[in-house]
């Protein structure tokens, strides 16, 4: 009868520590899991970024595009003008700016 006692004992602790580390290993778990969501909502929230990040270069590249078509279109008429002024006298200016021009736009 002792020997069953002990062996009950022993089944007893050993189902005690079983049960212990099941708990243990279904807190890890959810922790892990709660862990990998929040890597999931990061990710999440970086892709937004980056996404947005994306369409602000977008929109400069486009900015950009159309600055130098604006600078192109100064400097054409610039042109035009320098061109239609051949015929008139000397110091006579070809429109309000025409002394200055835009070549320095070219620059950029």
């Amino acid at each position: 009868m002792r020997e069953f006692s002990h062996e009950l004992q022993e089944k007893t602790e050993e189902t005690d520590d079983a049960k212990s580390k099941a708990h243990f290993a279904r807190r890890e778990l959810t922790e892990a899991m709660e862990e990998a969501e929040m890597a999931k909502a990061c990710a999440s929230t970086m892709e937004l970024r980056l996404q947005a990040v994306l369409k602000e270069i977008e929109a400069a590249v486009a900015s950009e595009r159309l600055a130098l078509e604006a600078v192109k279109a100064i400097q054409r008429s610039e042109r035009r003008r320098e061109g239609a002024g051949e015929g008139r006298p000397a110091g006579e200016k070809t429109g309000e700016g025409a002394a200055l021009g835009v070549g320095w736009f070219a620059r950029y």
